[in-house]
């Protein structure tokens, strides 16, 4: 057996179970009772046993009507008791227990019983024997509960035990590390988050539910409740490495202060020495000027001179300079030109390579469409009179027009032999139809005209002037020969014909069904009958009838007019109105050049084929070209529009450096030209001042021998302004003046001279000598000499500084490493509890429950990781900021500009790991959704997760290892039954509360206590109560079963 176990439980004046003994097996013990017999009291006080602090106290009361308080769990007496019996080695025994008053303000007063009074001793000097396990009555004194002190007295009088009780908070906090370090409890309650945790672990079986797995304390309540408390230890180490961070800063803050008087100070030397180096050489200067003012206008000639000699050359090598850029830019100007042109050349080639890629596209279609085109059957005499046409000059358009156009033909004349046989025998029809309408349109128009003008001497008109009698057939003959001369014509032309009226009624007739016959001599006449004729019988009525008759011929000929004009449409190939003749004419045989057009239309039939062959040619030719142009524009892309896109943008940068080019070289042009006058202006000032200086130099040997008797020595260097002496003085005094006012103002501005401090400094002063020496040695005291020393003594200061940074992140290191690492611990320790559930059964055998690990995503972790390293980088560039704040407050404000943000974030949650991640708890079904989960499976949850806290301690400590199983009656079999491999694991005891027997599952064999209302008193439990030794299949009592294996 694995040690410790709880042995007993007993109860003394506590309501239901008064004065109670209750044995505990190693594997498995059922209280089992109605409501109301106290089940949820004693899963209260196993919290009471170990927890001491009300406020962290939670019950988990049935009875909603009633509040339990736990003041009221003693019943009618002042002092109640509860205490376990804990088996720590085989037959050795630790009484632990607390006193409950009846009072509210009243503490807890948990206790133990030993065997001695030092709990520091071994626990082999502690523990007790089998004889000196106590039970309920041995706290019962003359039949009352006794005070804790006077129960103390009593058991170390009578049974020679060590009652030690606990009253404060202090000695809490001992009894606490005592009972972690006896291996007692597996966790230090001591640490106020493992108590709290412990607290939420013991209530999390029971029914009061302290543990909450959402809303938004869901994470804060699981950290409590499965991670240990570190927190103050970290504080307790921070309060101690703050004192040696705080010295670090001090020193980090006195060297970089030193370091930047060292610089100013360097500054101010610097400064100060430039301003005197400057006042000797106007003083210098000045009293040159003074005894040569002579030499001073020479020597600025010779300067302007050699300035203008310089200038001279230097204008000389600019020119020759110039002129070999400029001999390069006609080069340049043609390589960009030839560019430009090329791009230019390919950009216009753009739309070619558009109308190429267009072409191709057209022909494909053209010799699509002219392969499919169906073509009208051809007789082969066609093709031995057809005439060759240039197809390739022909477009589809064309040929399916010529198709068309030949197709009426070719259906219905087959043959051109057919065609030109048919247009012979119709034209032949048409002129003798022609002849015959002009010739009658002839005889109407002059039988019209007498009729209308009432010409003299013809035949009409003799008959209309005279009125003979005649007869018809007379009248037939006068209407045929109506326009007639009745006198011979004077000049007669071939054919003139005319008539001797004397004779008309001579003139023989025969008549016939059609009209008559006229026999004039031996030749004989045909006249057709004219009903036209008749009008002119009847003499009364005739100017009448001759007005009908005129009337009628001008609608005769008007009919003859359309069909003279019919006539000529049918010639030129035209439809007419076919009503106008009895025989049907085709008028597209009679035009010639539609004959000929029959014949084109033909031969392009014929040559179809080669106008395919044309076309796929010409494709050829395209595709070749426009392959060419994609080689010449060098192009990865073919879309016309791309292409022409790019090749302009090439046209216009060639363009542009075209344009650049121009005013480039228009520009040096103009540069050569004003070059070229400068240098012409040079060398006449350079003649100028040549000249002048001979003049001089003759005066200057005279200046010279002057000077030299006044200072031994040649003058060698002369003041720019000849004469100039007010200047130069006042420019002296001014040098002087700087050089005083700088001196004053360092000695003014470091803490060695300022206030009269320097005995050296205040003697220069009285003195107004001011020497630069004195101030450099008082400013620099005894460690350096000079300025030049400031170089390396910074140099030194920095690598100070660069070791003080180092400094600064290990302290900064040490402090945050316990945060780092306690903080790896808890995820190790979350992802642990995670994978105690994966393995596990799942809850109602289809739920896995989910703790999960989830960095802080605002305040991480990295950033305090990196914190230690960006405080060096700024410390060694002395970019720290100070105040006067505390570390503290400098990490604080350091880690939000770090982690960037808003708010700072407190020293204590910066050191607290907890702060750097969140937990999540959830039930999840088998695609990872979130459930609620019934009453049942949530109290399985908790309790597996309460389990999980216990068991997955990263040392495993010993120590006692219960489950509270109170929400039995919730649990169907399968939740019931994820029990018992985990305490078979890790040796747990299950202690169960039921309404009725569980005969499932945990273990092979248990206790079972069951609990019986009192008959007296429904708050006092009948006592004792009926417990049983059980297996699946057997019970006895349980005194029974004790006394057989003790025997």
């Amino acid at each position: 057996m694995i040690y410790p176990k709880i042995y007993s439980l007993s109860t003394v004046g506590m309501i239901k179970h008064y004065n109670h003994d209750y044995l505990f097996h190693q594997k498995r013990t059922d209280f089992i009772g109605p409501n109301g017999v106290g089940k949820s009291i004693l899963a209260d006080l196993l919290q009471l046993l170990f927890i001491y602090d009300k406020d962290l106290i939670k019950f988990g009361t049935e009875d909603v009507k009633e509040t339990r308080y736990i003041h009221t769990l003693p019943h009618q007496t002042t002092f109640a008791y509860c205490f376990l019996n804990i088996i720590v080695q085989e037959g050795k025994f630790l009484t632990i227990g607390v006193q409950v008053h009846n009072q509210e303000r009243k503490r807890l007063v948990p206790f133990v019983i030993t065997k001695s009074t030092e709990l520091n001793n071994e626990l082999s000097q502690l523990v007790l024997s089998e004889d000196d396990v106590l039970f309920s009555k041995d706290f019962i004194i003359n039949k009352t509960i006794p005070d804790i002190q006077d129960l103390a007295e009593w058991l170390n009088g009578e049974r020679k035990l060590k009652l030690i009780f606990f009253k404060n908070r202090e000695e809490i906090q001992g009894y606490y590390n005592f009972l972690s370090n006896k291996e007692i409890l597996p966790i230090n309650l001591s640490r106020e988050n493992n108590l709290k945790a412990f607290a939420k672990v013991i209530q999390s079986f029971s029914k009061a539910k302290t543990l909450r797995l959402s809303g938004k304390d869901a994470s804060k309540n699981l950290k409590e409740f499965l991670l240990e408390e570190t927190g103050e230890d970290i504080k307790v180490d921070f309060e101690k490495k703050k004192l040696e961070l705080e010295k670090v800063l001090k020193d980090y803050k006195r060297l970089n202060e030193h370091a930047k008087q060292l610089s100013n100070k360097q500054k101010y030397l610097n400064v100060i020495d430039f301003q005197y180096e400057t006042y000797i050489a106007l003083l210098k200067e000045y009293k040159v000027a003074e005894i040569s003012n002579h030499v001073l206008e020479l020597d600025i000639q010779k300067k302007l001179e050699t300035k203008r000699f310089q200038k001279l050359q230097q204008q000389g090598e600019n020119l020759e300079k110039l002129q070999k850029l400029i001999s390069k830019i006609p080069s340049l100007e043609s390589k960009i030109q030839n560019q430009y042109k090329f791009a230019e050349e390919n950009y216009e080639q753009a739309h070619l390579y558009k109308q190429l890629k267009e072409n191709i596209e057209t022909l494909n279609e053209q010799i699509l469409e002219l392969t499919t085109l169906a073509l009208p059957e051809i007789d082969e005499s066609w093709k031995v009179i057809s005439q060759k046409v240039d197809i390739s000059i022909r477009n589809i358009s064309e040929i399916k027009k010529d198709i068309n156009f030949a197709q009426h033909y070719l259906n219905k004349y087959s043959t051109f032999e057919n065609i030109e046989k048919e247009r012979e025998q119709q034209l032949a029809e048409l002129d003798k139809l022609k002849l015959e309408l002009l010739s009658d349109r002839g005889q109407k128009i002059k039988l019209l005209t007498l009729l209308n003008n009432n010409h003299e001497g013809s035949v009409l008109h003799w008959y209309i002037s005279n009125l003979p009698l005649l007869s018809a057939d007379a009248m037939q003959t006068i209407l045929y020969f109506a326009t007639l001369s009745t006198a011979e014509i004077q000049s007669p032309a071939n054919k003139d014909r005319y008539i001797n009226t004397d004779e008309l009624s001579e003139l023989p007739f025969r008549k016939t069904k059609e009209g008559i016959w006229i026999k004039l001599g031996t030749l004989s006449e045909f006249i057709a009958h004219n009903p036209d004729a008749n009008l002119l019988v009847n003499n009364s009525d005739l100017n009448l009838h001759v007005q009908k008759l005129s009337n009628k011929l001008k609608n005769e000929l008007k009919e003859i007019e359309k069909k003279l004009t019919a006539l000529e449409l049918i010639r030129d190939g035209s439809d007419y109105n076919i009503t106008l003749f009895e025989h049907e004419f085709f008028p597209e045989i009679c035009d010639a050049s539609k004959i000929k057009q029959l014949k084109t239309a033909v031969s392009c039939i014929l040559q179809r084929d080669e106008k395919t062959a044309t076309l796929q040619t010409e494709r050829l030719k395209n595709e070749e070209k426009l392959q060419n142009l994609q080689k010449q524009f060098n192009l990865q892309y073919k879309e016309p529009e791309v292409v022409e896109q790019s090749l302009k943008q090439i046209k216009n940068l060639w363009f542009g450096r075209t344009t650049k080019i121009l005013k480039y070289s228009g520009k040096k042009d103009g540069e050569l030209k004003f070059l070229e006058k400068e240098i012409e202006t040079t060398k006449r000032d350079l003649e100028i001042v040549t000249k002048d200086i001979l003049v001089r130099e003759d005066n200057l040997k005279q200046l010279n021998s002057d000077y030299y008797k006044h200072f031994a020595e040649d003058v060698t260097q002369f003041n720019t302004e000849a004469k100039q002496l007010s200047v130069l003085k006042s420019e002296c005094d001014h040098a002087y003046d700087n050089y005083k006012r700088k001196y004053l103002e360092a000695i003014s501005e470091f803490e060695e001279t300022k206030g009269e401090k320097n005995s050296e400094v205040n003697y220069e002063l009285q003195k107004n000598t001011y020497s630069f020496s004195v101030l450099e040695r008082a400013l620099l005291g005894g460690n350096l000499k000079t300025r030049d020393e400031i170089v390396p003594a910074l140099q030194d200061a920095n690598n100070e500084r660069t070791r003080i940074a180092d400094g600064i992140r290990d302290r900064m290191v040490e402090i945050f490493s316990r945060t780092i690492k306690g903080y790896n611990t808890y995820k190790l320790q979350i992802q642990s509890i995670s994978t105690f559930f994966i393995n596990r059964k799942r809850i109602s055998d289809k739920y896995l429950f989910n703790v999960e690990f989830k960095p802080n995503s605002i305040i991480k972790i990295e950033d305090i990781e990196k914190m230690a390293y960006d405080i060096r980088y700024a410390a060694i560039h002395g970019e720290l900021a100070f105040s006067d704040h505390s570390v503290t407050d400098f990490l604080e404000d350091f880690f939000k500009k770090l982690a960037g943000l808003n708010e700072k974030v407190p020293i204590a949650q910066l050191l607290d790991p907890k702060t750097y991640f969140h937990i999540h708890a959830s039930l999840e079904d088998e695609f990872g959704e979130d459930i609620s989960g019934s009453t049942g499976e949530s109290y399985s949850a908790i309790a597996l997760l309460a389990v999980a806290r216990l068991s997955t301690q990263k040392n495993k400590p010993k120590g006692l290892r219960f489950i509270i199983l109170e929400e039995l009656g919730s649990l169907d079999d399968t939740n019931f039954n994820i029990f018992p491999d985990i305490a078979e694991e890790f040796h747990y005891q299950i202690i169960t509360m039921a309404p009725r027997a569980f005969n499932i599952g945990l273990s092979d064999e248990w206790y079972a206590h069951h609990l019986i209302k009192g008959k007296v008193s429904d708050k006092i439990n009948y006592y004792p109560s009926s417990s049983y030794f059980k297996t699946k299949d057997f019970r006895e009592q349980l005194s029974t079963y004790l006394n057989n294996t003790t025997k």
